[in-house]
């Protein structure tokens, strides 16, 4: 896997070490599988990254449109109950200035570099946390991902997608990162950071 903008490669088995270290650095922050995990950073290795643990089954990710409002950005976190989010640098001061009124946060983890307020490193997470095994796989019907439509009136809504979802539409991505093939679910994944 190479990431283009980042600068960042990997072999399979390099990117599935990682997988299993950003499982159990979920775990460490008190993340289980029924929580939602925020992600609001541009495309990179990380965001695939955190795609594929919480397919996983260490969490439910939800990603959040890098082009909302700060009060739109609070609506959503407050209304998913998101503990823990995933931030870049280019985003992190959107946090900061809401933070105060995002109800349920807990932990702000920076992704790459940066000089801006937060709580903890993506990569010294990783760091810090074994190369263990994945969480047991999820149920076919549990929720993988916690999506928010764009609307024209109102707030947005909150649409969960669960792990075998059927449907003529999106892109189904294997979830069984690291497992046997017959273990494999699918889940229509929307392409991150958008």
């Amino acid at each position: 896997m190479k990431d283009l903008a980042g600068g960042h490669e990997a072999s399979f088995a390099e990117h599935l070490n990682r997988v299993r270290r950003l499982c159990a650095a979920l775990a460490k922050l008190g993340v289980t599988p029924a929580d939602r995990v925020g992600v609001l950073a541009s495309n990179s290795h990380a965001y695939i990254e955190l795609w594929q643990a919480c397919l996983a089954g260490a969490g439910i990710i939800n990603p959040l449109n890098t082009r909302l409002a700060p009060d739109e950005i609070a609506t959503i976190m407050n209304d998913s109950g998101t503990e823990v989010l995933f931030v870049d640098a280019t985003h992190a001061s959107a946090i900061d200035e809401i933070r105060p009124r995002l109800t349920s946060l807990r932990t702000v983890v920076l992704i790459g570099e940066g000089d801006v307020p937060h709580d903890a490193a993506y990569e010294n997470l990783l760091a810090e946390s074994p190369n263990s095994e994945l969480p047991p796989e999820p149920a076919p019907n549990a929720p993988a991902v916690l999506m928010y439509t764009g609307v024209t009136t109102g707030l947005p809504k909150g649409v969960a997608a669960i792990r075998d979802a059927p449907g003529p539409t999106g892109v189904e991505t294997s979830c069984g990162v690291g497992r046997p093939s017959e273990s494999r679910g699918r889940v229509r994944n929307p392409t991150p950071g958008v």
